[in-house]
């Protein structure tokens, strides 16, 4: 999640991730079982395990500089839209990212 500051992406993506989870998760609880890879239920422990980040477009950037050196990927999948991220707060992230952060990423690796 990018947004303009540190503190209104982190807001969103605390808001919108247990609601995504809720949803991923509901045939799970429903039927039983669990997926193959576990989703943690909150969003502050999807970042402490490294598969998660919300910030301005430098702290993401940063963010995904560091995971690209670490684990020498060459793509990456962004999940921009999940749980209620309004249409304008994931087009704004979108947005963010291609303007801010893709260009400090390429000639990476």
């Amino acid at each position: 999640m990018i947004a303009d500051n540190e503190k209104e992406a982190l807001a969103a993506a605390q808001r919108a991730y247990p609601i995504w989870h809720r949803h991923f998760y509901y045939l799970y609880y429903l039927k039983g079982g669990k997926p193959a890879h576990p989703r943690p239920e909150t969003f502050e422990k999807m970042m402490e395990i490294g598969h998660a980040t919300a910030g301005d477009p430098d702290g993401v950037a940063k963010f995904l500089e560091a995971q690209v050196d670490e684990s020498g990927i060459n793509y990456l999948v962004g999940q921009f839209a999940f749980g209620d991220l309004s249409l304008a707060e994931s087009l704004r992230s979108v947005e963010l990212f291609r303007k801010h952060v893709m260009p400090k990423l390429k000639g990476t690796n």
